[in-house]
């Protein structure tokens, strides 16, 4: 019989199949692979909807690192929109307006944990740009 475990579990196992799938094809020419990659992030959204709804029935199932970031939602979708914006200029060859984008987001945002993501994600456009 299912249970909220069983099927936090699939979703779990679904979402870390997306991203990887992400991931790929990110790194391959199938093309549009900004469309892909964007109807792939829809469906972790959906994905992570339904887990919410099921932390709420079982609390016990939530995640820790979820109570963690919670507390700055607004902070982690800036820096989520920061990447997304930075990776479409990068993929243009616009390395230097992609950490550009990133900058603005660390000088905008007091939460040393999302700007730390930030500066790594700097390091790796750096590193793409050599």
């Amino acid at each position: 019989m299912p249970t909220l475990d069983s099927i936090n579990g699939l979703l779990d196992d679904a979402a870390k199949t997306l991203d990887k799938a992400a991931r790929e094809i990110r790194d391959t020419p199938l093309e549009p692979s900004k469309e892909h990659i964007l109807r792939i992030g829809q469906a972790l959204s959906n994905v992570f909807e339904i887990q919410h709804k099921i932390y709420e029935l079982r609390p016990d199932l939530k995640p820790a690192y979820l109570d963690e970031k919670s507390k700055n939602p607004e902070g982690n979708r800036a820096l989520g929109e920061a990447i997304v914006k930075a990776d479409a200029l990068a993929d243009a060859g616009k390395h230097a307006d992609a950490i550009k984008v990133l900058k603005n987001f660390i000088n905008s945002c007091p939460d040393s944990e999302l700007t730390s993501i930030a500066k790594r994600e700097i390091e790796r456009h750096k590193g793409a740009s050599t």
